[in-house]
């Protein structure tokens, strides 16, 4: 028993090894989760001791199918690229032996993340000429998409115009063929159509999508509502009310065209069914647009200072390029592996393990923003059996197809067998 005692402890504390195991059987779409509780190993000056565990590493499986799966969490100090790496291939390679292929992964734009895929490349202008597909490591004739999340580039975008107006103090000043693009032009606009019409022009916006909180920041819908279809509409209605010269909004407009057709097609339910579809060109032309207004402002006569205030942030331009080129690579290689495939675009996001970790904080053991590792895998496994197998965005719902994902069926030989009054006890089960 020793023995083992010391062979298990060695594998603990091997630098491999960084964080507490709490599964073997990872996938591609991961986020993390804060937790207060379970001890993970580590080291310091060589010599292993006992360190808190503060977050948790889910992934989670999401089929083209709508089929998902929280597969596995990995208990850990804060995670970092090479721990994403080595579990992730991992991971893929696990899944593969099961009969499920990954085809990208998902991911939001922590640090860590954000490491991760740049850890397949050489350099960033590598990643944007291969659309940020790497070759499968598990597979060597295909290939994998790295791509970031949807949702956090449009708050990552809401968030630098948040920053950009012309006052001298200002961080962002952001410029587009010359023409600033300031968060006062999404304000006046507000305000036009709230004072100047009996039913407002777009009835969505509310103070807190122009003044969001910290908490309001971190809400999806706040941050496209202000950059969507409806928003453009807002803005063009709004210039063509002004008497003058009202070219100042010509950027800013420009803008708007490329961020809703963005959101349009991000959650847009209707399938891909052919590498000719549209809606992929319409995605070039928006990343077309990213690079031209990057390319002019570094390759102009400003200084380094002044290209930082006229551009959005280095991390968030390439969270783009990875979300728009990592998806039509994606989308490509998919319809060359499977030709008959169908690629609904408004599940190729994190949200499936978004609303996993709302159901973690609030549907289970209460209000709980904080839970410890062991209540984390119980609310897990509720999660599990309480959810439907099937995404409610899937197309393949209920429609009978052949590649429709269907939940595992059950039988007993012998029934449910009852025990006292109003007391049902299930006989063992046989998976079929």
């Amino acid at each position: 028993m020793n023995a083992k005692k010391d062979e298990i402890f060695s594998k603990l504390t091997d630098k491999s090894f960084n964080h507490y195991v709490k599964s073997a059987f990872p996938n591609a779409s991961h986020q993390k989760q804060y937790v207060n509780s379970k001890q993970a190993r580590g080291f310091k000056d060589g010599i292993p001791k006992m360190e808190l565990a503060s977050h948790v590493f889910q992934l989670v499986f999401l089929g083209n199918t709508g089929f998902r799966w929280p597969v596995a969490y990995f208990a850990s100090r804060e995670i970092t690229a090479p721990d994403i790496y080595t579990i992730f291939w991992s991971a893929v390679s696990n899944l593969q032996e099961w009969g499920f292929f990954v085809d990208y992964s998902s991911m939001d734009g922590a640090v860590s993340n954000r490491s991760f895929i740049n850890i397949h490349f050489e350099e960033t202008m590598t990643a944007r000429k291969s659309e940020f597909m790497v070759t499968n490591r598990v597979n060597m004739d295909t290939k994998l998409a790295l791509i970031m999340d949807f949702s956090h580039c449009v708050k990552k975008i809401r968030n630098g115009l948040l920053k950009s107006s012309s006052h001298d103090a200002s961080v962002k000043t952001l410029l587009i063929t010359g023409k600033n693009v300031l968060w006062r032009h999404w304000r006046d606009a507000y305000n036009w159509s709230e004072n100047a019409h009996t039913f407002t022009v777009n009835h969505k916006l509310t103070p807190s999508h122009l003044d969001p909180d910290p908490a309001e920041k971190m809400r999806n819908h706040l941050a496209e509502e202000v950059l969507d279809a409806d928003m453009l509409h807002l803005m063009m209605t709004y210039r063509d009310s002004l008497s003058g010269n009202c070219d100042f909004l010509d950027s800013t407009i420009r803008l708007l065209e490329n961020t809703s057709t963005m959101i349009k097609i991000f959650r847009d339910k209707r399938p891909i069914r052919s590498p000719a579809d549209e809606r992929l060109q319409q995605m070039q032309k928006v990343a077309n647009f990213f690079c031209t207004w990057e390319d002019e402002i570094l390759k102009g006569q400003m200084d380094t200072k002044h290209q930082r205030m006229s551009l959005l942030s280095y991390e968030c331009r390439d969270d783009i390029q990875s979300c728009i080129l990592g998806f039509v690579g994606f989308v490509k290689q998919s319809f060359k592996s499977t030709p008959n495939c169908e690629i609904t675009p408004a599940m190729i996001n994190s949200d499936v393990i978004e609303n996993m970790f709302s159901q973690v904080r609030s549907t289970h053991n209460g209000s709980n923003s904080n839970p410890n590792l062991a209540m984390y895998g119980n609310i897990v496994n509720a999660i599990i059996l309480g959810q439907n197998t099937l995404s409610v965005k899937s197309n393949a719902k209920g429609n009978g197809e052949v590649f429709s994902a269907r939940p595992l069926q059950f039988y007993t030989k012998e029934g449910i067998k009852k025990h006292g009054k109003n007391k049902p006890k299930l006989a063992n089960l046989n998976c079929r």
